[in-house]
């Protein structure tokens, strides 16, 4: 399984070598699984998504909430904020943690080999694999603690060599 941390969250399934598509092209909207009733509302137009609480968008809507001179801040700015900061820390972490429940279900319904998790906000060091490897296990029974969770190696060019793949396949 694949889990991207960006703008949003995204995320992918692959069986047997070939990508999971779900019987109208649209499994796989780990983003949009609900993990707060009555939460946020996400993009999508539902309240409660992962997308809503763990994506980089909402860490930056979460933190200009506290204080509007973070809302122009870059990624990057609010981590480095965050060392000295404790309420965006607590943002964070608590992020982290939707992000470990939503990958958690997964592994409960999915029970994948491995999950990979890249993208933007994983390439600028949002979240620590470890700490999310430690909240995943405490959220799943130990038949799914198999489940490996790494952090992707292949940053930007991962889409680039995954649609090479793909398209070597057609």
């Amino acid at each position: 399984m694949g889990v991207t941390v960006g703008t949003g969250i995204g995320s992918g399934f692959v069986i047997d070598g070939k990508i999971y598509h779900g019987s109208r092209g649209f499994a796989m909207e780990l983003g949009h699984i609900v993990v707060q009733r009555d939460g946020l509302t996400c993009n999508c137009g539902l309240e409660g998504c992962l997308e809503a609480y763990s994506s980089v968008s909402a860490i930056q809507k979460a933190t200009a909430r506290i204080n509007p001179k973070y809302s122009t801040c870059e990624l990057r700015e609010l981590l480095i904020e965050a060392k000295s900061n404790q309420q965006l820390r607590i943002i964070i972490e608590r992020s982290r943690e939707y992000l470990a429940m939503g990958l958690a279900t997964a592994c409960m319904i999915l029970d994948p080999d491995i999950i990979i998790v890249g993208g933007g906000g994983m390439d600028a060091g949002l979240y620590s694999i470890a700490e999310i490897e430690k909240s995943v296990r405490a959220k799943t029974s130990k038949v799914n603690h198999h489940t490996q969770i790494r952090k992707a190696t292949m940053g930007n060019q991962a889409g680039v060599m995954g649609a090479m793949l793909l398209a070597a396949q057609s």
